[in-house]
Formats: C-alpha cells, structure tokens, sequence
C-alpha cells in the first residue's frame, strides 16, 4: 500500500453530524443494518508567530484506502497524530497512528497531554478519512492531503500539554444521511474548549535540534460519542471508493 503522509488538519473539530460505524468493520462489508456507536477526541494547536508549526490529534473512525484512486479499503477506530512543522533546517508533515493512551483527556475538555515516540512503523498507510465528514458530503474530510513536502526526521517524540480557558462549550445534534440505499440516522453530543498549548518536538538522529514550542495561537480540545441506528449497507462509492 502507498504511504499517506503530509496530511493536515486544516479546521478544528467540532460538532460531529454524520455516520460513524463500529470499529474493526471491513470495508468489503461496510456498516451492516442495526445500532452503532463511537467515541470521537481532537486536540489542536497551532504556532504561527513563535514556530511554524501545527498538531493535530484526532481519534474518530476512519476509512483507510491504500491510494488515491480507491480499491480494497477497511474502517476501524484509530488514535492519528498529524505534525506539520517548518524551520531553517528542514520542513515536513506526517500522519502517524498511535496508541490510544498516548493522548488523555482529563478535567472534561479542560486539560489534555500527548506523549507519543514515533518512527517509521507508526506511519500512516493508505488515506485515513474520517468516516463522518466523508457520508456528510464533507469530501475527503479530515484526510485531504495537501501538496507533498520533506518528510520529518523520525524517530520523533511529541510531547505537547492542552490548558482550557474554563469555559466548556456543550452541543448535541441530530444527522440524518441516505446514499445509494443506505439510510442513517442518530445523535452526536460533543463538548468542547479553546485552550493553550505548549511542549516539544524531540529528535533522535543526532542532527537535529529539538524544537520548543511555547504558548500556542491557537489551541482547542474537544470530545464526544455518537449513536446511530442504520439501514442498509454503504456502496463504497458513498465515500469515494470502487
């Protein structure tokens, strides 16, 4: 399968509306008939006048294709970490799946941490595209990838802390989609806050310089779950396949 790299969250999570499915579903099959229910977490933050730099957490369920031009693909629930950074040295963006207690959320949405060592093995394979924002008419969703661009040295270790604001925004919604004789419908709740974020990026190839990341211009954390009764099954075209 092709490596997906040099993908960016380009808007912060918010409220989810759409379709989510049950982790470890094969895409050959899609989302049977019947009750299904997920768990979604993002954290975000981005460094516009100390750094050049942004990360990117997100844990949701994800479509997985092995390029762009569709074939065989699988949904399941990941933990995906994506790092764009840019300095005098060097320049790159990556999308890494980690482990789901590498990122915590605690307080509510009012603190988080993410505390992840990565190297070639945790890369991501194949377009990750969040299943939601796909059948919501999103197109590619969260997984768009933009222009390729230097690959980050690695193996890497992302440390980064989330303080909230200690305002919490809460939201519930109704979705309902239908394609190709799939039918959806349900509710997503999600609690979310603006926050600040500071930490480092830390390399481990001798040659590059670690880099501080101080307080961010922009941070949020958000989290919720969704539940969703449906009829049907997907046609892989609904989200951009064969």
């Amino acid at each position: 399968m092709k490596r997906f790299s040099r993908v960016l969250l380009t808007a912060v999570s918010g409220v989810i509306m759409a379709v989510v499915s049950a982790a470890g579903v094969q895409a050959a099959g899609l989302i049977s008939p019947g009750h299904f229910s997920t768990n979604f977490a993002d954290g975000n933050a981005y460094w516009y006048s100390t750094a050049d730099a942004s990360i990117n957490v997100n844990r949701n369920t994800f479509i997985f294709r092995p390029s762009r031009n569709g074939g065989p693909a699988s949904i399941y629930h990941a933990t995906l970490l994506y790092v764009t950074i840019n300095t005098p040295t060097f320049s790159g963006s990556d999308c890494f799946q980690i482990p789901d207690s590498d990122f915590v959320q605690s307080n509510g949405v009012q603190s988080a941490t993410l505390n992840a060592y990565v190297d070639a093995s945790n890369l991501c394979y194949g377009f990750a595209t969040a299943l939601d924002g796909t059948l919501a008419g999103a197109g590619c969703g969260k997984g768009c990838p933009p222009p390729p661009v230097a690959d980050i040295p690695l193996p890497m270790t992302v440390s980064l802390t989330w303080s909230g604001n200690g305002v919490t925004t809460s939201s519930v919604s109704s979705a309902h989609s239908i394609c190709a004789g799939f039918n959806m419908a349900g509710q997503a709740s999600d609690k979310s806050a603006y926050s600040t974020a500071a930490g480092t990026l830390t390399f481990y190839d001798g040659v590059t310089s670690p880099v501080v990341l101080s307080a961010s211009d922009f941070a949020s954390v958000d989290q919720g779950s969704s539940q969703y009764d449906n009829q049907g099954s997907v046609d892989p075209r609904c989200f951009g396949g064969v």
